[in-house]
């Protein structure tokens, strides 16, 4: 029989604190400290993935411009990596450890409603998307699967753009709604490094 059987047991604790503070009907801030826990699946000799995500941000309602601004700060001490397809490797889904890393950024959301305060029964709503990513590894480490190979204190972390923009404009009523969309997503690393990215890493 080819059949194969393998077994993995985890017992964890993932805490988690937030606060929100109402300002004004207009302006709202919120933050929260959360542990961050991913299981290692089976592969044999994965650790699971832990990690300490902070986030700052501010919910806002000027004149009809409402919005969401989010700083947050992850810090890995074990990210953990997937042997998929789509980033060159097997396809095989094992996992497998990639040390420590931080993952922070800002998001902003805005949606405005170009007919408001006009008589029409449609709504013409705006919405406009942005986050920065700084994505690195916080740790050397040599590793097996080509997307990372041997890394260093400082590399980029692979597959994930600094900046993605996207812009939604849609014409609406109760009855139906046409929309279009378009979305800017920079190009990223897909092998570890840092500095300018070589033409064969894009």
């Amino acid at each position: 029989s080819n059949l194969k059987v393998s077994e993995n047991n985890v017992n964890v604790f993932i805490p988690g604190i937030g606060a929100n503070y109402i300002f004004s009907n207009e302006l709202t801030l919120f933050g929260g400290v959360h542990k961050g826990f991913a299981p290692p699946g089976s592969t044999e000799g994965t650790d699971p993935e832990s990690s300490i995500n902070y986030e700052l941000g501010s919910r806002f309602n000027i004149k009809g411009l409402t919005g969401e601004f989010v700083a947050y700060y992850n810090d890995y001490d074990n990210l953990l990596g997937s042997d998929l397809a789509a980033s060159g490797g097997e396809g095989s889904l094992d996992q497998f450890n990639a040390g420590e890393s931080v993952v922070k950024g800002v998001e902003l959301i805005l949606n405005y409603n170009l007919l408001r305060g006009t008589q029409s029964k449609l709504k013409l709503p705006l919405t406009f998307s942005y986050t920065l990513t700084d994505a690195k590894f916080q740790s050397d480490f040599i590793s097996e699967v080509e997307i990372f190979g041997e890394v260093n204190k400082g590399d980029q972390i692979p597959y994930i753009p600094q900046n993605q923009l996207n812009l939604t404009a849609a014409l609406e009523n109760t009855v139906y709604q046409v929309s279009l969309s378009a979305r800017f997503t920079d190009e990223f690393r897909t092998q570890a490094g840092t500095g300018p990215i070589p033409e064969e890493y894009r």
